[in-house]
């Protein structure tokens, strides 16, 4: 539903227009509905340099009361737009005239924004690692998705689904988390070093860990359990 607010002074004559007489000191709602066209189209456009206006990115303001009288500005208008932070589905148009014809009004335009997201071409387990195989690409209206869906396949490979994803599914980063270098009970390389030496031993790592992340490992030989932190596939490091 579309809304106006308007703000209005002495100088705004709100009411409806009259069917005849000279109306040349007021601007047509065709004329506003363009300017308000063109600069959604160029912020839209500044902030998605890598879309393409008409194709990847569809505008259309929203119907405005012809009968609402506006006396023309003699400065160009001020406007300013404002979206959801999550969407730019939803948004307004904040359209002023700041001099002595006095106005303002908000006016809604809706924003399809077309491109990628990545979806799951099978189903995926829990725990599963994520490798391009499992993956497709899917064109949607990015405007009806929130923040948080994956768009390109290398937000994802290599990582671990944290939830049991259906074919079709849309992978968000809340559905994956770093993949495993380290499972609890591996056989794992321990590595100690310093900035003088290194010296690796075998090891059992004592905990699941991913790249990063501080795991318990039982030294082979000794015996002794120390703290090091996961660097790749069964390697964790220790530095002296």
């Amino acid at each position: 539903m579309m809304f106006l607010t308007l703000v209005f002074s002495q100088h705004l004559l709100a009411e409806k227009a009259p069917t005849h007489g000279n109306t040349g000191k007021y601007m047509t709602i065709e004329d506003l509905r363009q300017q308000i066209d063109r600069y959604a189209k160029k912020e839209l456009q500044r902030e998605n340099p890598d879309k393409i206006m008409g194709e990847d990115i569809i505008v259309n303001v929203s119907h405005i009361d012809r009968r609402l009288k506006l006396k023309n500005c003699s400065k160009p208008l001020s406007m300013k737009m404002n979206k959801p932070a999550h969407s730019n589905a939803d948004a307004t148009v904040n359209v002023s005239c700041n001099t002595e014809n006095r106005w303002s009004m908000y006016v809604p335009i809706t924003v399809e924004m077309y491109g990628n997201i990545v979806v799951a071409l099978h189903g995926l387990a829990r725990g599963e690692l994520i490798a391009e195989g499992d993956l497709a690409y899917r064109r949607v209206n990015l405007s009806r998705y929130g923040r948080g869906v994956a768009t390109s396949f290398s937000r994802v490979i290599g990582h671990e689904t944290s939830k049991a994803i259906h074919a079709g599914d849309s992978l968000k980063v809340a559905h994956i988390k770093p993949a495993k270098v380290v499972r609890k009970g591996d056989s794992v390389v321990l590595q100690a070093k310093s900035s003088f030496f290194a010296v690796k031993v075998s090891g059992v790592a004592l905990d699941n860990g991913h790249v990063g992340k501080q795991i318990r490992v039982r030294n082979s030989q000794s015996q002794r359990v120390v703290d090091g932190v996961g660097k790749g596939p069964g390697l964790v490091v220790v530095t002296l």
